[in-house]
């Protein structure tokens, strides 16, 4: 898996295009201590549907669950978007570790099982069928089943 980390900024949008070519995951993360990053989500999301194709899996991230204190957006805003786009989510912490390695590995078994388990796998090679990624049972509840259609 290849990870790169565009950052949000107004400054990288014109590069960011191009990373989104050929990807078979995005995750989109904002800060919940943030309103103005949770708002920008709706337009991350129209420009990676006019750049990629409709199978790409998109994963919504809210970080910085830590600061309760200064929390503008809710779990259930989040979620709500999520399903206004039908595609899957989940909160974390990066600070204290939390939900971090659930979040790839989410991102990680939605593209396996979009791309390797459908019936186009033959177009992308298939991977040996052992291989399979772990999810942590706690992490099912939050998250969709088929995000990428």
């Amino acid at each position: 898996m290849q990870i790169w980390d565009t950052a949000g900024q107004d400054r990288f949008r014109s590069i960011t295009k191009n990373y989104y070519k050929g990807s078979h995951g995005i995750i989109l993360m904002y800060d919940v201590t943030s309103l103005i990053s949770f708002q920008n989500i709706k337009n991350w999301i129209f420009q990676i549907r006019e750049i990629v194709d409709n199978k790409v899996c998109i994963l919504l991230v809210g970080n910085k669950i830590d600061d309760k204190e200064n929390i503008k957006v809710l779990t259930e805003q989040g979620q709500q978007l999520a399903n206004d786009y039908d595609i899957n989510f989940i909160e974390t912490s990066a600070k204290n570790d939390i939900n971090v390695a659930e979040t790839f590995q989410i991102i990680a078994n939605s593209i396996y099982t979009s791309f390797f388990e459908s019936n186009d796998a033959s177009n992308t090679g298939t991977p040996d069928k052992d291989i399979k990624l772990g999810e942590s049972d706690n992490n099912k509840d939050k998250k969709k089943n088929d995000c990428c259609k």
